[in-house]
């Protein structure tokens, strides 16, 4: 059920009742996130695992994770636009982060299951011997608090920073007050609308 059926479904005061952000429904698995790398706009994507990855991605390019949110999946316009964008600008290892199924449950479920979800792929990230310097994730709405996770656990894992987190509208029930979880050199917050994040002209911003 997308987002808009949901919203149907509950109503507004659904989502102002929900609670503050907790990991005791979480029941994420690690078989529920699929990576998909991308190396050329012309790339048509191959499905990566922790047994595969450090052989298949070039080390020698930076590397840049695009992550959804809630009740969506990596089939999103703005996955596209921000790939092709990437590779308009130069050379990057691009990699689409589908966690559609842990991330697709009632939404406070959702919400907990950020947590093992950014330990998955933070083990990912580590065992594919990348450079976590030059690791960018860019994570919209829900997953945008999935990629602040990811770089905690890298960090505690590591003593690394993941180069950069952007964070596209992040989501807003049940986090208003948490305070900022990250490790990161350097936090872009950005509050746009799905049609802009869909223009290749959001390259300008998250490059800055």
């Amino acid at each position: 059920m997308k987002v808009d059926a949901l919203v149907m479904a509950h109503g507004k005061e659904y989502y102002r009742s929900v609670l503050p952000f907790d990991v005791n429904l979480a029941d994420a698995e690690k078989t529920d996130i699929i990576f998909t790398y991308f190396n050329s706009v012309s790339d048509t994507g191959r499905v990566l695992t922790e047994e595969t990855a450090d052989g298949i991605i070039d080390k020698s390019l930076p590397t840049v994770l695009l992550i959804h949110g809630w009740t969506s999946d990596d089939t999103s316009p703005w996955f596209n636009s921000l790939k092709e964008g990437y590779f308009n600008l130069g050379s990057y290892n691009v990699i689409y982060i589908n966690w559609y199924k842990a991330g697709s449950k009632e939404y406070y479920v959702s919400c907990d299951n950020i947590v093992p979800v950014g330990k998955f792929i933070a083990e990912f990230l580590i065992t594919s011997s990348l450079s976590l310097g030059s690791v960018q994730i860019v994570g919209f709405s829900l997953g945008a608090q999935l990629a602040s996770i990811i770089g905690k656990r890298v960090f505690d894992s590591t003593d690394e920073k993941i180069g950069r987190i952007t964070a596209l509208d992040p989501a807003g029930p049940g986090f208003e007050k948490l305070e900022t979880m990250t490790s990161n050199s350097v936090i872009t917050m950005l509050n746009l609308s799905m049609s802009y994040i869909q223009t290749f002209n959001i390259m300008d911003i998250l490059l800055l």
